[in-house]
């Protein structure tokens, strides 16, 4: 392979997501279950086949389901059972196929129906597809049941029946769209060097139309292509290491385009099982969190986790909210039992997030309307039965939980409102105070049902300083709280370094848990590119490495895979909510098989050798011999220069894909790009001296001229001259009709003029304020190697503020205001006088590709209260990177 197929660039050519037929069915592979075992969403009628029958045993029910196989029991004939799905949205006049893997034990028959209405002289009229009784036969049988739903039709359903003596099975039920599908010969669609790559060719519109297919990889070129041949399995040649899209094209006879699908796989080595067992394996992810989260799919992340080696797995799913629903329920184990059991058969350590969200019903904040009630303690009246569920649970799970947090993310009011006392104060010192307390005694409870449990709390990135609650490490390092402290848990890229002075201060040093971690784009529009999804690689790669090289331990990835129907205002998953593979995926298990077994040595003082920006170095000594991971900043591409005193070395693309490069006159030339950092195998020297990243330089910085930012121009019409009024910080709209809240200028109280802007309200509404459009012209525009920094400052009064707080937060918005950015922070509660605000972004090489308007808004945002404003002022500085080129992407 030629080193610019590794270092080139990758093209914008490929295409990030899946395009494999749309699923109409809701829970089609019956992971999802009600109380009584009957798939969710589907409907159970089970109808004795004449009259005067005994009713149904109870250890016959007529619908269960064992490994993702549903199974309908006509208990010996007596019964005719039918599972429905009701309410199936189809679009009128478009191709459809249910389809279905069916056998059958005993005489049993069965058969699979589409219902629809239509309109036969202007009557609504059934009509179907299917419904014919048949012999379930004794071997699995594919059965396609494709239709045109008619102009007119509507009120879809589909239903799979059984009758007869005995039982009829299905599997792979599916309603799509029809059009050529692409199903893999692993349900993983990873596939290991030298194994058949094979796919199933399925659901035509036409059984004699003719399909092509192309093969397109991670640079965008592609990599094989051809012609399949009908009724066979497509098997594409040997490809390379790494990430790739398959693309299936079906046209009829006359050559016309039908359908098009795409399905994304990779080629990944095994890995060794040296790496699995190591005990300085220290990666893992993070999985869904908090929405639903059937068995099914732990089952599938568990096995995507296993595949590339990953180690620990942060869960919240053992938490008291999941496995007790109300107070004078028992404890249910059974969810908890059955995660448990399957983390440890796919040898995946649980990093168990406690103690947070609390249960509504036991949080103290419960039957008022103060909001996100999970993140208060719990009521006096709940504590022991909160102690008793994590003595119970620790009991129960001993060693099979790798490590404790205590809630999530405390320094920050986000996660952590302590009691609804201290919350109504609005008193960040008492709120800290509580979680103290909190912590000592969920610690506590913990330890006396496993001795050995490693348990510290869950913080922010601010930390050492905290996010909300400052200075929070010190308070708690300082208190009696760290006699109970074995681990300290934070996120991203925490200063470990300024973690463990206070630590050495305080005179207790404990190891440090990175339970959040990797790439993370910021998108209001989750719109996926090949752009973001290296950039993903890239800040995943940046974030690690220097936390590994400084001891982190159990780094929990960022997430594994999208959460299922939650749109956030981020990318940062490797995984898509259909397991759909993102690149960062391959990259991941990349890093893992090369480093996973390795001790992370050093960094590389290599800052000056490259001819643009500047290069980021860490050496590994792992099993296998001697791993460099390198890494160029702060510019678009560059040659890097790297001394060795080896004839040859060995590199390795995050794609995995290798290739031996000459060392002459002891120098390794190479061309690399910012968005692709690479493996060298081998020894490589360094420069002399320790290790200093470059320092940025400031180029110029201006005050913006805002208008009536000190608010002294009268309101005209209800207007404040120079800012909007707003409710929706996405759609800026502010509904007609009568509001709980209200905005507008008071000339009595102010920090100084003759007034000020107050915001207010007694019932806790959705995100309101007031918007100030920046002057564009005014704010400079970074070229290659700069960034900005904006710099707001105002003046600030509270009364009795409740909930999420006042804050600010600067917005990017496209030319009909839609927001496609932003930024935020100084969410403040309770009640203080006067006060001067500051609030800084961080360093912004480029504005999202959609910006045409910056606007700078203040909230009051999901809270009760009051709140002044006053002499805003926004500075914004440009700045020049050292030896920069491009966009930093750190």
């Amino acid at each position: 392979m030629k080193l610019s197929s590794i270092c080139g660039i990758l093209s914008c050519l490929f295409t990030a997501g899946v395009l494999s037929g749309a699923e109409f069915l809701r829970n089609p592979g019956f992971s999802r279950l009600d109380e009584k075992g009957v798939p969710a969403d589907w409907s159970l009628r089970d109808t004795p086949v004449r009259k005067g029958l005994p009713p149904r045993s109870p250890n016959r029910p007529a619908a269960s389901v064992t490994d993702r196989i549903l199974t309908l029991d006509t208990e010996g004939g007596k019964f005719e059972v039918m599972l429905i799905h009701f309410r199936t949205p189809l679009k009128a006049g478009e191709k459809y196929n249910f389809s279905f893997d069916v056998r059958g034990a005993g005489q049993a028959g069965y058969r699979g129906v589409v219902f629809w209405t239509t309109l036969a002289d202007g009557k609504p009229v059934w009509r179907h597809v299917g419904g014919e009784w048949k012999r379930a036969p004794q071997e699995w049988t594919h059965v396609d049941l494709p239709f045109t739903l008619p102009a007119d039709g509507r009120e879809t359903y589909v239903y799979l029946a059984a009758n007869g003596p005995g039982k009829a099975e299905f599997r792979n039920v599916r309603l799509r769209d029809a059009g050529v599908d692409l199903v893999p010969g692993n349900e993983l669609a990873v596939f290991a060097p030298g194994e058949a790559v094979t796919f199933q060719v399925e659901n035509l519109v036409s059984p004699g139309n003719t399909v092509t297919w192309s093969v397109t990889d991670f640079d965008g070129k592609t990599a094989a292509e051809g012609r399949w041949q009908n009724g066979k399995l497509l098997e594409l040649p040997k490809l390379a290491n790494g990430w790739y899209q398959l693309t299936a094209r079906e046209s009829d006879a006359s050559g016309t385009l039908l359908q098009e699908r795409r399905r994304a796989f990779s080629i990944i080595p095994e890995v060794p099982q040296r790496v699995r067992d190591s005990e300085k394996n220290q990666y893992g992810a993070m999985v869904n969190p908090h929405t639903f989260y059937p068995m099914e799919q732990r089952r599938m992340d568990a096995a995507f986790m296993h595949r590339i080696g990953i180690r620990y797995v942060r869960t919240h799913r053992l938490n008291w909210i999941h496995q007790q629903t109300a107070p004078g329920a028992p404890f249910d184990w059974n969810e908890a039992d059955r995660q448990t059991e399957l983390y440890r058969k796919y040898g995946l350590r649980q990093v168990v997030t406690t103690g947070w969200p609390t249960p509504s019903w036991a949080s103290d904040a419960a039957g008022t309307e103060l909001p996100a009630k999970g993140n208060f303690i719990p009521k006096p009246e709940f504590m022991e039965m909160h102690r008793r569920y994590y003595t119970e649970m620790a009991q129960r799970y001993g060693d099979s939980i790798a490590y404790y947090e205590i809630g999530n993310e405390v320094d920050a009011s986000n996660f952590w409102m302590g009691s609804r006392a201290s919350a109504i104060k609005g008193d960040d010192a008492a709120i800290l105070r509580d979680f103290i307390n909190y912590y000592i005694a969920t610690a506590r409870a913990i330890k006396a049902g496993d001795p050995d449990a490693q348990i510290g709390p869950s913080t922010t990135g601010a930390v050492p300083a905290g996010h909300t609650y400052k200075p929070w490490m010190q308070c708690f390092w300082n208190s009696e709280a760290r006699n109970d402290t074995d681990i300290f848990c934070t996120h991203y890229s925490a200063d470990l370094g300024k973690i463990r002075e206070v630590m050495k201060q305080c005179g207790k040093e404990v190891p440090i848990v990175l339970t959040e971690i990797g790439g993370l784009v910021k998108t209001e529009t989750y719109e996926l590119s090949a752009d973001i999804l290296r950039q993903l690689i890239k800040r995943t790669y940046a974030q690690f490495l220097p936390q590994l090289n400084q001891g982190g331990r159990a780094l929990c990835k960022f997430l594994l895979r999208k959460i299922p129907e939650v749109r956030e205002g981020w990318v940062s998953e490797m995984l898509d909510a259909d397991y759909t593979q993102r690149p960062e995926y391959v990259a991941y298990a990349t890093l893992i098989r090369l480093t996973g077994d390795g001790e992370f040595e050093k960094e590389l003082n290599l800052t000056a050798n490259a001819d643009s920006g500047w290069v980021e170095a860490y050496r590994v000594r792992s099993g296998s011999g001697t791993v460099n991971v390198i890494l160029l900043n702060d510019t678009d591409k560059a040659r890097v220069t790297l001394p060795s005193s080896a004839e040859t070395l060995r590199l390795v693309d995050v794609m995995g894909r290798e290739t031996t490069m000459p060392v002459r006159d002891g120098k390794l030339m190479l061309a690399m790009r910012e968005d692709t950092p690479l493996f060298v195998l081998g020894e490589i020297g360094e420069n002399p001296g320790p290790v200093k990243h470059p320092e940025p330089q400031l180029v110029e910085k201006k005050m913006l001229n805002i208008a009536n930012a000190d608010f002294e121009l009268a309101e005209e019409n209800g207007r404040i001259p120079g800012w909007s009024k707003l409710l929706d910080e996405t759609r800026l709209t502010v509904p007609a009709g009568e509001h709980s809240f209200t905005v507008t200028i008071d000339r009595v109280e102010k920090a100084a003029g003759e007034s000020s802007v107050r915001m207010e309200s007694g019932k806790q509404t959705r995100w309101y304020g007031i918007l100030s459009k920046l002057p564009m012209s005014e704010i400079p525009v970074p070229k290659a190697g700069q960034y900005v920094v904006f710099k707001v400052s105002y003046d600030q009064k509270a009364e009795n503020v409740v909930g999420t707080g006042a804050g600010l937060t600067l917005a990017f918005r496209a030319a009909d205001m839609r927001r496609v950015s932003f930024g935020g922070g100084n969410w403040d509660k309770g009640t203080f006088g006067w006060t001067h605000k500051t609030w800084q972004s961080g360093p912004m090489p480029n504005f999202h590709r959609d910006t045409r308007l910056i606007t700078l808004e203040f909230y009051l945002g999901v809270a009760t209260g009051r709140v002044w404003i006053d002499n805003v002022k926004v500075e914004v500085e440009l700045w020049q990177k050292s030896n920069a080129s491009a966009g930093y992407i750190n």
